[in-house]
């Protein structure tokens, strides 16, 4: 949907509980590069940040920190962005992750 940028920017805005997964520019130093040849072939990359997830806990209080959630999202095409509302988060039951 975004295509397959090789660099990504990640944006939290605490105020409206949104986070969006921007294309980028490796001039951009808040980029973070993405290894497509790392990835081989799959559809989806996992990019790993204790800092972003606690910075997401603090945000959404509400949220468990030993149990996992979901966003669903839309993309943003003219922007080159996908944007999640933290407000729609779902739980995904331990037997599922």
């Amino acid at each position: 949907m975004l295509g397959d940028p090789d660099f990504v920017q990640l944006l939290v805005n605490p105020q409206t509980r949104m986070v969006a997964i921007k294309c980028s520019v490796p001039s951009d130093y808040l980029s973070q590069k993405i290894n497509w040849k790392q990835i081989s072939g799959k559809q989806c990359c996992e990019l790993y940040s204790k800092y972003l997830m606690e910075s997401l806990h603090d945000v959404c209080f509400n949220w468990d920190r030993e149990r996992a959630y979901k966003i669903a999202g839309q993309l943003v095409a003219k922007e080159g962005l996908a944007e999640f509302c933290m407000d729609n988060s779902i739980l995904i039951e331990q037997e599922a992750y």
